[in-house]
């Protein structure tokens, strides 16, 4: 279900630049309403859509992440080895089964640990899950970038 409905009398582009294009063709006054309208219609959808959207969960974007990025995922509950592979329904699966843990990222070669984050859930705070602690290194700094960031 889409939580914006389109305006069915007005042509939709499928990229900004194709929107700016058409904008281009008008000239004085017209392009500068134009460019203004599109500025203030974004905003306002930025605004709505920011509104309703819901957070991704640092464990989910971190197991995410690290399978996209190519390494192997090691789930620790409770200090027990719960999952070893590349499988994030798995992977989280086995994370959302204790409330605390690691969440490792492996070479997928040769097994060594190259990163680690140490995970929290408790349901009275908010967010109600945390990463709550990481090794300071290049991978876990990449990530700390991508989650905190908004990059990817």
């Amino acid at each position: 279900m889409s939580i914006l409905k389109k305006v069915d009398i007005f042509a939709t582009y499928e990229t900004v630049e194709e929107l700016q294009a058409y904008i281009d063709q008008f000239s004085g006054s017209e392009k500068v309403i134009a460019n203004m309208v599109m500025g203030l219609t974004w905003n306002t959808c930025a605004h709505l859509v920011n509104q309703t959207a819901e957070p991704v969960k640092a464990h989910k974007h971190l197991i995410r992440w690290g399978l996209d990025k190519g390494y192997k995922v090691e789930v620790y509950g409770e200090g027990e080895l719960d999952y070893s592979g590349l499988d994030f329904e798995e992977a989280v699966e086995a994370v959302e089964a204790c409330d605390v843990g690691n969440i490792s990222l492996l070479n997928p070669e040769d097994g060594e640990r190259l990163a680690w984050f140490a995970y929290t859930f408790d349901w009275d705070q908010n967010p109600d899950e945390i990463i709550s602690d990481w090794g300071i290194n290049e991978i876990t700094e990449q990530w700390e970038k991508a989650y905190f960031g908004g990059e990817s």
